[in-house]
């Protein structure tokens, strides 16, 4: 017999992680974390900075926040090129790696605690010393990067891209993360530095490690104290304001494939906002599981896609519900067909309290794991800081819980309309197939919030 109803999920797990942590800031303005695990093994160690994409404009070329990160790798005062600076880390095992986003830029280490010391004393020369050699080396690899996004159309294949062309044109959400080919072919060490010094500041940076005991702290103090604290006064960034979206649109890129590769984005609230966890939980009812709407209909039912997804993209002030699927040339007519008559079934009707506290289940679940992956609740942390927020898992489990079935229908209602829905579709030519799209969003959804 299926319980539909479960008891209530969680443990203790979050009210410990919350009372765990400590965070102090330093005269630099710097942020410092502490997530202490005794018991554990596993050490993570993380630079998050409020530095992405959103802030290339005026003197800062696209491209240059990821071109950045590139370069931030290539050797340090005391291991002074790739090479000998890989090495050192890679003698301690685990993973060094980075990541750059539209509003955020990410540096970590993932190894074994019993190397901490070690790694915070390598990590802080890493961050703080960068040496910039080779930029040549490094702009053919981002070359290579970029040709790896380009079909033989010339065409970029990243539909994140070109949602964000329609959703925020003109805008730096519009650009590529990578740059354009002529910004990488310009890029310059002194492109590369005046970004630096504009926004890897202590004002915008939060350094946390996750693993050991409190004593962990007193080695971030010392290792990342001087951190650019020359650079103390310069301001917290302010992103550029995004004006509202107004849809439906539809953007076709052409692609030699024998399917077609679509998504299909809702503009809703920020990561902070009050309707997050809404959004969250109504992506889980539309696709997550085979029970889920989309799942169940879309694949199982009908066998349209293979694999059918949705989940919530939230930045600072603004956010999407992204759908995305792949279905065969001859089917892309009858898949938007039923997608988007599910999509009006739950904009009409709402969910159904079953639907709604399954999803929850599985988001408590997934919240109450949080705290034991450290490459989750590393970032977690220090984003949250760093967006003016102070993160309580508690609180974040007690507002997925008082989501009701009447506010999520609301939800559905205002969100999943064709005015508030932008389209990307990457494959074959077609007749009039941006028309025939955006005529089958008009025609399947309602027009208005």
């Amino acid at each position: 017999m299926i319980r539909k109803h479960p008891r209530d999920m969680h443990t203790s797990r979050l009210e410990q992680f919350d009372a765990s942590w400590r965070r102090e800031v330093l005269p630099s303005g710097l942020t410092l974390f502490s997530i202490p695990r005794p018991h554990d093994d596993h050490f993570f160690l993380g630079v998050t900075l409020k530095v992405g994409t959103r802030l290339e404009r005026g003197k800062h070329k696209p491209g240059v926040s990821h071109f950045l990160e590139h370069m931030m790798f290539r050797g340090s005062k005391r291991y002074p090129d790739y090479a000998q600076l890989a090495e050192a880390f890679e003698w301690l095992g685990g993973d060094w790696n980075a990541a750059t986003g539209q509003e955020h830029t990410e540096y970590w280490y993932s190894g074994i605690k019993h190397t901490a010391a070690e790694v915070i004393d390598l990590f802080a020369d890493f961050i703080a010393t960068p040496q910039f050699t080779d930029i040549e080396v490094e702009r053919s690899i981002i070359t290579r990067e970029l040709d790896g996004e380009t079909n033989d159309h010339g065409h970029c294949t990243d539909l994140d891209y070109h949602i964000a062309t329609l959703l925020w044109p003109g805008t730096t959400l519009a650009q590529p993360i990578l740059g354009t080919r002529e910004s990488i072919a310009s890029m310059t060490v002194d492109d590369l530095r005046r970004y630096r010094d504009a926004f890897y500041v202590p004002q915008n940076m939060a350094i946390s490690v996750v693993g050991g005991d409190d004593h962990l702290l007193d080695l971030l103090r010392s290792a990342f104290g001087n951190l650019r604290a020359d650079f103390r006064d310069v301001n917290k960034v302010a992103f550029p304001p995004l004006a509202n979206y107004k849809g439906p649109t539809v953007k076709w890129v052409e692609h030699s494939d024998n399917e077609y590769e679509i998504k299909l984005s809702f503009v809703c609230g920020s990561e902070w906002s009050s309707e997050a966890q809404t959004v969250e939980l109504v992506s889980r009812i539309l696709a997550d599981g085979f029970c889920s709407r989309l799942g169940r209909r879309l694949r199982e039912q009908l066998g349209l896609v293979y694999d059918i997804h949705a989940h919530p993209s939230l930045g600072l002030d603004v956010g999407t519900l992204d759908i995305g699927a792949s279905c065969a040339q001859d089917q892309l007519d009858e898949f938007m067909t039923e997608l988007l008559r599910e999509l009006a079934r739950l904009a009409t009707d709402g969910p159904t309290s079953d639907e709604l506290e399954r999803a929850r289940v599985r988001s408590i679940v997934d919240l109450e794991l949080a705290p034991t992956v450290p490459e989750v609740i590393g970032t977690r942390l220090p984003w949250a800081y760093l967006a003016g927020r102070n993160l309580s898992l508690v609180e974040e489990r007690e507002r997925l819980k008082a989501v009701t079935t009447e506010a999520a229908a609301e939800w559905c209602k205002r969100t999943l309309t064709a005015s508030n829905a932008a389209l990307a579709v990457l494959g074959p030519a077609a007749k009039d197939i941006e028309k025939r799209l955006k005529k089958a969003l008009v025609a399947g959804l309602t027009t208005a919030g």
